[in-house]
């Protein structure tokens, strides 16, 4: 596991909620830049695998466990880069058809909601069918509700395995619009994990860094359009994205993209509550981090100072009271 901004053991184990760990089951084992790397070096944390090794391989494991920090020591280490982050901050546009064969357009799909939930799955994919049924019945409870927001489908494969798809669909209770895949989705939106799903506003921007495999609580996917709507998202024709959407990343962040889409570097950030403000300046990723921020504060956000070539941005943002992303949008100078 790394760290960025040259923090600490005690950091990495604060923000990935490893309770059951300390510092000294950790050991540092390379670096790239201010990212420092750990390996997980506590020896009943593979207790119960080592466990389950049958007695002819026993000591070959233990040799191999023993030698395993001295190879990551020997390692090369890069900077991490998710292509899926990316896409926060995107337009998502495309054309495919439903499991009927009707022409569905992307424009049209998303204008009918401020928020619609993507979720993108496989015929082949047990934990994307496991979660089918308690999104049948979110996407019922929205329209109950009369909730601006809705759940569309994407099955991977129904270009191959339509039938299969309408009756997987069936047998869990599943109601709700699902597509085929359109062209050069895989590429588009760096699919690497099913199910991927994604939170889409009503000009197709999308809002969250995507959701890659089944949350632990699935109650997650309900309280995050709870959120996106209670926050207010954009009506058409805004080109601004939803300003602030709860994240999973156990930290505040802001997120700073030009209204391309495209990351800013370099804009300072101010993140106050009622008795401080911590100061940040955005990475190459558009993302200014607030590590020190506690849960449950009144916060609010300015950009400071914005890079050469862009428009001053003089509006104030609201925090949530759990950890989110922020964003912002900073338009270029003409």
């Amino acid at each position: 596991m790394g760290i960025d901004g040259d923090r600490s053991a005690a950091d990495l184990l604060s923000v990935m909620n490893l309770e059951s760990l300390e510092e000294d089951d950790l050991t540092m084992v390379g670096k790239n830049g201010d990212i420092t790397y750990y390996a997980i070096t506590k020896p009943d944390v593979y207790g119960d695998f080592a466990d389950r090794i049958p007695p002819e391989y026993a000591e070959e494991y233990r040799r191999l466990q023993a030698s395993l920090v001295d190879v990551l020591k020997n390692a090369e280490y890069f900077a991490p880069r998710s292509g899926s982050a990316d896409l926060l901050g995107t337009v998502l546009r495309f054309e495919t058809t439903d499991l009927d064969g009707n022409v569905v357009k992307s424009e049209e799909l998303f204008a009918a909601h401020a928020v619609t939930m993507v979720n993108i799955w496989a015929t082949w994919c047990g934990p994307c069918k496991a979660e089918m049924p308690e999104l049948g019945e979110l996407a019922r409870r929205l329209e109950a509700e009369g909730k601006d927001a809705a759940i569309v489908g994407i099955c991977n494969d129904a270009d191959e395995e339509p039938d299969t798809c309408r009756e997987i669909l069936a047998e869990r209770g599943v109601d709700y619009l699902n597509l085929l895949p359109f062209v050069d989705m895989e590429e588009k939106l760096y699919l690497t994990t099913l199910p991927t799903t994604l939170f889409v506003n009503r000009d197709g921007l999308i809002i969250l860094a995507p959701i890659e495999g089944v949350p632990e609580d699935l109650s997650r996917y309900g309280q995050l359009i709870d959120a996106f709507v209670g926050a207010g998202t954009p009506a058409a024709g805004s080109s601004a994205p939803s300003p602030v959407a709860a994240n999973d990343a156990g930290v505040y962040r802001v997120i700073v993209t030009d209204s391309n889409g495209d990351p800013v570097k370099g804009a300072t950030i101010q993140f106050c509550d009622d008795t401080a403000c911590l100061m940040g300046k955005t990475d190459s990723d558009g993302i200014a981090s607030f590590p020190d921020a506690a849960e449950g504060h009144p916060y609010t956000v300015h950009v400071l100072k914005v890079p050469e070539g862009y428009e001053k941005n003089e509006e104030e943002f609201n925090a949530l009271d759990t950890f989110c992303d922020v964003s912002v949008v900073l338009q270029k100078q003409n």
